[in-house]
């Protein structure tokens, strides 16, 4: 690598290292770059929403029409883009590709047309191999960028994949659980959002009900941190929700609640938790007073409590109410 390089990398990290907004360490960043790999272009894009588009974080000469391609319709359907995505991650230059890349959608109506005759790409990832968003450079000179500047583009790939993370904001919980467990986040909007390098999972997409009862209770300041989810068939989830911010995490997975209660006995103990008689509970779950009896009898043994208030305190503390059943 070229000692002009070196040297960049070392300002990009003393950059990078500041107490500047992200932006503007980006800005800075992006005008040093111009130093040492002339372009007449670039943009720092952050992953915006799962698997849908990007944010510019900074836009240094793209006119918006190629800003809003290159954070839109580039990131899903351009070939060179699609190849990094799913073979291999190195950075590509249009003269990179297997194919005739000037005869693509993207050169023909958006790059060409606005004097653009050579570019890269580079997409970011974070310390932990998640994606994070893009860099993006074009040139009006079909010689930029150089063989011996590429090098340079694979050593920013993680270096500004932290700088464009936006998963940097979320809290502790989204990354101290197992892969197997689903998670979303959604804010005021309402605008649901999945979590980049997290699986979603069938029941938290937009439009569920699961969603739209948390949707419902997190308007109505009813939302637990800890609860239970019946989707049906016996099926049973844990959800637990932390707040940060104005947003809301949410983290589901399929699993048996403690004490080996079933789906029925669980149901009977959230009844318990609001204080229902076996009256109301019978009527409520449209079985005899004698059945919520047994039902009773058997959740206070499961939980080796004495008393119907103990276990009521001992579920509400633990988080064991079944909501939306």
């Amino acid at each position: 690598m070229r000692d002009d390089h070196v040297a960049f990398l070392v300002e990009a990290g003393a950059i990078l290292g500041g107490s500047s907004a992200s932006s503007e360490k980006a800005e800075e960043i992006l005008y040093g770059l111009r130093k040492v790999v002339p372009y007449d272009a670039a943009c720092l894009s952050t992953f915006h929403d799962f698997d849908v588009d990007h944010n510019s974080l900074v836009n240094v000469g793209y006119p918006d029409r190629v800003l809003d391609h290159l954070d839109s319709w580039l990131v899903h359907n351009d070939p060179a883009y699609l190849h990094m995505r799913k073979v291999d991650r190195r950075p590509l230059r249009w003269r990179d590709t297997s194919f005739p890349y000037r005869e693509t959608f993207s050169a023909q109506e958006v790059f060409l047309p606005a004097g653009f005759n050579e570019g890269i790409t580079v997409r970011l990832y974070n310390r932990l191999g998640v994606y994070t968003g893009n860099l993006h450079a074009s040139m009006e000179d079909v010689h930029h960028p150089a063989d011996e500047d590429v090098p340079l583009f694979v050593a920013m790939q993680t270096m500004l994949g932290g700088l464009v993370d936006r998963t940097r904001s979320f809290p502790p919980p989204v990354w101290e659980v197992d892969d197997a467990v689903n998670c979303v986040c959604f804010y005021p909007g309402p605008v649901i959002e999945g979590v980049p390098g997290r699986p979603t999972g069938p029941h938290l997409a937009e439009g569920t009900p699961l969603i739209a009862m948390l949707l419902a209770r997190y308007a109505e300041q009813r939302l637990p941190q800890q609860f239970w989810w019946h989707s049906g068939g016996g099926v049973l989830h844990a959800i637990t929700t932390t707040r940060w911010e104005n947003r809301v995490l949410v983290l589901e997975e399929v699993a048996e609640p403690p004490f080996g209660l079933s789906v029925r006995e669980l149901e009977v103990l959230t009844l318990l938790v609001e204080g229902r008689t076996n009256v109301q509970i019978a009527t409520r779950l449209l079985i005899s007073p004698k059945t919520v009896a047994k039902h009773v009898e058997r959740v206070l043994h499961k939980m080796d409590v004495r008393s119907r208030t103990e276990a009521a305190v001992r579920a509400q503390r633990a988080g064991l109410v079944l909501l939306g059943a």
